[in-house]
């Protein structure tokens, strides 16, 4: 299961969160905050939603680039928090970003992708999820898998922490309390540690 250590969109504190944790930040009132990442749509920030609503409707015929879609929003919410839970964690080289991604449901006959300047849709292998946004920003769109994808670590015990005091510019990624990926989003930078 990935771990994120982020800011909690709701206590604007840093957590340790995934799919099944909640933050355990103490409130100005004395209660726990209780953020979960979202499980349905309505739990969603409306940026999240409009993102969501994006990928869950075939594209209109005059976009440019690409453009990817499943077929439900049940479908969407699903592999985006699969994704999360069990996601393999890359630098996605071509365009420096890291990011987890997953096959979704174990099967591809639901997701597609619109190469507009090819003019060709092609079911896609991959839900991707971008993780160098703030935790309410999390979303997710569909691709292949590609070769410009720097695999970094898969499995249990991975922790994504988001930048803060102690490496101000840099996400760290560890996993079974090893540092594997330190990544700096604004030079497009990272460096992989071999075990």
């Amino acid at each position: 299961m990935a771990l994120f250590q982020y800011v909690c969109p709701r206590c604007n504190k840093y957590s340790l969160l995934s799919t099944e944790w909640e933050c355990t930040n103490t409130l100005r009132n004395g209660q726990k905050c209780g953020y979960l990442i979202p499980r349905v749509l309505d739990e969603y920030s409306a940026y999240v939603r409009r993102k969501i609503e994006k990928h869950t409707q075939e594209p209109s015929i005059q976009i440019t680039g690409e453009c990817s879609w499943t077929r439900t929003t049940e479908d969407y919410l699903l592999s985006h928090r699969e994704n999360l839970a069990c996601g393999t964690l890359a630098v996605d080289t071509n365009h420096p970003s890291l990011i987890l991604f997953h096959a979704p449901h174990g099967y591809t006959s639901g997701s597609y992708l619109l190469r507009a300047d090819a003019g060709t849709i092609c079911q896609v292998s991959a839900v991707v999820t971008p993780l160098t946004v703030p935790l309410g920003r999390f979303h997710s769109f569909f691709s292949d898998t590609e070769p410009y994808w720097q695999i970094i670590c898969s499995g249990h015990d991975m922790v994504i922490n988001q930048p803060n005091l102690e490496h101000p510019e840099t996400y760290e990624v560890y996993q079974n309390g090893s540092l594997k990926c330190s990544f700096n989003k604004e030079q497009g930078t990272w460096e992989v540690i071999d075990d």
